[in-house]
């Protein structure tokens, strides 16, 4: 029997911390992330171990940042069908993936620090293409120190409400989703349940009671549809 195996390819990671600007990253100052977990090459010091520390804990804080980015970085360079096939592919949790679409309507100028990945989901969701109201609740979220569920409810009012006018509202984020996400949902059922071909096979009773589910939206696409088309000239 043969084993030896094909190892999962690994990503290295460069700490940067030295002791002087020319010093930068040098041979014995990188670690290796594999699936197993990180391999160390080398000696760290007390600074670039607390380094590594501290990255993890950011990646740990803002992942659905990243991935938003990255999703944005799919989607202009691969387009929108190549990045739902992957994600499906990679089986990431759709929760993931729609709080990483609302952050991806916030541009990186407006992502301060000071807020967090729902501040920043909230902003996406409830106001979409919005940058000049985006901008206007970032300053307002910092000025009054507002948590993502006063944010989400200020947003919704029109004017600043703190805990004590919330605090019989769930805290779970219950929002509108954007249009992207909802057709991102769909994508996924549709493949789960076979693609077209197999919704087509479906029996008459199935397509009745899923024609009845869909009906909605048919009848918005259809209204949409007819302010697209040319006046009738009387």
């Amino acid at each position: 029997m043969n084993n030896h195996h094909q190892e999962t390819p690994v990503v290295e990671l460069a700490v940067t911390t030295g002791q002087s600007p020319r010093e930068g990253v040098g041979r014995g100052q990188r670690l290796q992330i594999t699936d197993r977990g990180i391999v160390f090459n080398g000696k760290m010091s007390l600074d670039q171990w607390r380094d590594l520390l501290a990255s993890l804990q950011q990646v740990k804080n803002r992942f659905h940042v990243y991935l938003a980015d990255a999703i944005v970085y799919g989607r202009e360079h691969f387009g929108e069908r190549k990045v739902g096939e992957i994600l499906d592919q990679m089986q990431f949790d759709y929760a993931d993936c729609s709080r990483a679409m609302h952050i991806g309507q916030i541009e990186l100028d407006l992502r301060l620090p000071e807020l967090t990945a729902e501040h920043l989901c909230v902003l996406g969701m409830e106001l979409q293409n919005n940058r000049k109201m985006q901008a206007k609740w970032v300053k307002l979220a910092l000025q009054h120190g507002l948590t993502p569920l006063e944010l989400r409810k200020s947003i919704q009012a029109g004017k600043v409400l703190r805990q004590e006018a919330v605090d019989e509202l769930s805290g779970r984020d219950a929002g509108i989703t954007t249009i992207e996400g909802v057709r991102f949902s769909f994508d996924r059922w549709k493949k789960q349940v076979g693609g077209e071909e197999a919704v087509l096979g479906w029996d008459v009773e199935n397509k009745r009671l899923w024609l009845q589910q869909v009906e909605p939206i048919i009848i918005l696409a259809e209204k949409v549809k007819a302010t697209l088309q040319p006046q009738a000239v009387s």
